[in-house]
Order: structure tokens, then sequence, then C-alpha cells
């Protein structure tokens, strides 16, 4: 106890414990001033699942790797746009996506001013100009400021060449919408989807009887502008509970604008978004050096499998192959059959096989003890693999040495160096699949 008069009266003692411990903690709902302003912070903005984000009554997804469709909770598809840039618009019931559970976004990931839903991605271009483009370079719309549309198939303001996954930059939510850059998308009242600009033109509305009313017209524009954006929530990634530029589906995941991936049963692939395959371990324990073009997973589309990523002690299994901390010095790719291809040393050096030492496979399947996540990079033990710059993907070890480097050209570049790591980037609360 602390007295007025500068004396202190030391416990134990209960006496004056009641005085403090009867009363109630303030209300942990009480607002801050940017909540009272803009909104609280703890109402969703939608939800999610598998390949698809809802808003209200609607639902954008990737129905499969070719399609990506608007439908309505009464059954009405609104719009399908297909990866050949073409576009099929409804009053139609196929390809709608309310039948799929809520649950984790499986295949969805972000980067600056887009949204990638499997093998889609929709986001803001530039001010002018929003668009919704598939992997294969195809652009089936663009939505433009002034409240026109242009369909394709074409292959201009397209959002996969130059953009690469990672922080969620330029994109926000609020009360049944989302905020890309200088366009929202969202559920105006229960029966009209619209496409707005901030300028305030409506260039889309999707109707719940499956018709399409386009710009450009400013009459609904309100109804979805009038709500406020909630950039004081923090960032949209929290509210997926996803990790930054990761995501992945059977057998593989994306850090970034790379993937690894158990190809088959036989080989193990480390690939990039723009074609290369920079390396491969066969399960024979030989490697297969790049430049070259097969064994790439990018025609992959991210989605729940049931060969999904799997975890253990200081490992994540892709298929028949493991990635993992053998010790704190010893890094290995190993195979089910027994053989160990490669050993990423923390001096920096590599040690290939084939081999039978170093090998993962005896270890159970289970929590995912030692291993986690941070932008674009997993680290496991001591050890990360990580998207450094979209140009390289390393292996490095937290004392400092890059092990190797692959690169988007498809080459190959070792160790002992220090540069092109991972390491200073903040590890994230967040999960790669359902937790």
């Amino acid at each position: 106890i602390y007295r007025g008069d500068g004396t202190v009266h030391p416990g134990p003692r209960t006496d004056w414990t009641a005085h403090v411990g009867n009363r109630l903690p303030v209300s942990w709902t009480c607002q801050s001033l940017e909540e009272m302003a803009h909104g609280t912070c703890d109402a969703k903005f939608g939800t999610f699942g598998d390949r698809f984000i809802q808003l209200g009554h609607w639902r954008l997804a990737a129905i499969d790797g070719n399609h990506f469709s608007i439908s309505h909770k009464d059954g009405q598809t609104a719009q399908i746009y297909s990866y050949d840039g073409t576009l099929h618009p409804g009053p139609r019931t196929d390809y709608n996506a309310w039948s799929r559970p809520i649950g984790y976004p499986y295949g969805i990931t972000f980067g600056p001013s887009f949204i990638q839903i499997g093998l889609f991605r929709l986001g803001m271009v530039d001010k002018e100009h929003f668009s919704i483009a598939h992997k294969y370079g195809y652009v089936s719309q663009i939505f433009r400021s002034d409240g026109t549309l242009h369909p394709g198939p074409r292959s201009d303001y397209d959002l996969w060449k130059v953009r690469s996954s990672g922080p969620a930059s330029g994109i926000t939510y609020g009360d049944r919408f989302l905020q890309i850059g200088k366009f929202r998308i969202g559920d105006a009242d229960g029966w009209h989807m619209l496409i707005t600009h901030v300028d305030g033109q409506t260039i889309q509305i999707y109707r719940g009887d499956g018709t399409l009313h386009p710009g450009p017209r400013t009459d609904w524009t309100h109804a979805l502008q009038g709500r406020y954006p909630k950039w004081h929530c923090g960032n949209i990634q929290l509210e997926f509970g996803s990790c930054t530029g990761i995501t992945g589906g059977g057998r593989w995941l994306q850090l970034g604008d790379w993937r690894i991936a158990g190809v088959d049963n036989a080989h193990f692939s480390i690939s990039h978004r723009g074609g290369q395959t920079a390396q491969i371990y066969r399960s024979d324990g030989t490697v297969h050096p790049g430049p070259r073009t097969d064994y790439n997973v990018w025609g992959w589309q991210g989605e729940y499998h049931d060969t999904q990523v799997k975890f253990g002690d200081h490992f994540l299994q892709l298929g028949e192959f493991r990635l993992g901390q053998v010790d704190e010095t010893h890094f290995s790719i190993s195979h089910s059959g027994g053989q160990t291809i490669m050993i990423f040393r923390s001096d920096g050096t590599l040690h290939g096989g084939p081999r039978t030492d170093y090998n993962l496979w005896w270890k159970p399947l289970g929590e995912p003890i030692g291993v986690t996540f941070g932008d674009r990079f997993v680290q496991i033990g001591k050890f990360r693999l990580g998207d450094v710059d979209s140009t390289h993907f390393s292996v490095s070890h937290v004392g400092g040495q890059t092990i190797q480097i692959y690169r988007n050209d498809g080459t190959i570049h070792s160790g002992p160096r220090t540069d092109y790591t991972t390491f200073g980037r903040p590890l994230e609360e967040c999960f790669v699949v359902a937790p």
C-alpha cells in the first residue's frame, strides 16, 4: 500500500484488497475515437471459404480453374467470367458457389490493390481502371471510372504480368463491401451487388434475379459509397486469418511468386509464376536444375484438397516429400522412399544426394512444432524458405548464411553468401490450412 503521506505499507495482507478487487473493469467494448467516427471494428465485412468471398447475399467465387462467378444466395448466377476472357451472363443457376461451406479461405491471397481467388485476380489496374483477369493472360472485363464497361477477350489491363502476391496494400473493407483502391464492390441492399468508383459512377449492377444493369449511372452509388471504410480496423489479412502472400492446394504451397510442390510421387519442384522451374528434386535422390518449364505447377488453383500440406515436428510434408530442420545446423529435403535429396547446412554449404542420412520420415505427422509463417516465407526451426523480391527465392539460416538462391530465369545460385535472405521480416499469427 502506498499512502498519501509518502509511507509504504507492505503485504501480505487482505484488509484493503476488496476496495479495488470488487470494482468492475471498464467495458472491453469502449470505442476509440476512430470507431466513434467511422464505426466499430467488431462487425465483419462478410465471410469466406474455399475460393469464395461472401458479401451480404452475394458470393464472388472461382468455381474451378476456368470459371469465376458472381452469384446470389437465392440461386441465380448473374455473371460468369471465363479463363479465355469471354463473358457468360445470367439469369442462370449453374456455376453458383452457395453450396460451399463457410470456413478457411483456401485459394485466396492478396497483393497491391488486387485479390486473387483461385486462378483469377480482380483489382485496380490504375485509378481509372478495374479488371478481372485470369492467370493465362486473358482479361474478361474492364470497369472504367467513367462508368463504362469494356469486355474481353483482351490482354491489356492485366493484373498478373507485373504484380506479385504479398501484403494487401490498397485494400480495405466495410459493411458488406470491399474497397480496392478507388473502386468498391459490395452488396447494396441484399438484392443488388454494385461495382462503383470513388468519383461517383456505378459501373455495374448485378441483381438477385440474375440480370445485369450496366452504367454509367449514379443513382445507386450512394448505397455503397455512403458507408465508411474501416481503415482504422487494421489489415484485411487479419480478418481472413491467412498468411501474407501465402496460399496452397493439394501437395503445394505458394510463397509470393514461387511455388514449392510435390508434383507427383517422384518429383518435387520449385517454380516461378513466370513459367520457369528452377530446380527438380527426384525421389531417387538426384537433382535436376533449370532453366526448364516442365514440372511447373502454376496452372494448379488454390483450393481445399485432401492432400493439403501436412506438418510435424520441424517439418512440412507435400505429397511424398518432406522439408524440414533435422537439427539446428542441417535442413533437408527427403522422400518417403528413404532418399535424402539435398542437405542445406547453416554454414551456407549444400550437400546433395543420393543419400539416406538426415532423412525426416521417421517423425510422425502432428502439430506444426517449430513451423511458422510470415510475409511470403515459411520458417522451420532456424531456417527460412521464402520469396525475397519476386525475382529471387532463397533458403537461408538465422545465423546469416544464404544457402541457395533460385531465380525467376530458372537459374540457381549457391552459397555460402549473406544476401537475399528473408530474415528480418516479422513472424505472423496466421494459418495456411484450416486450424
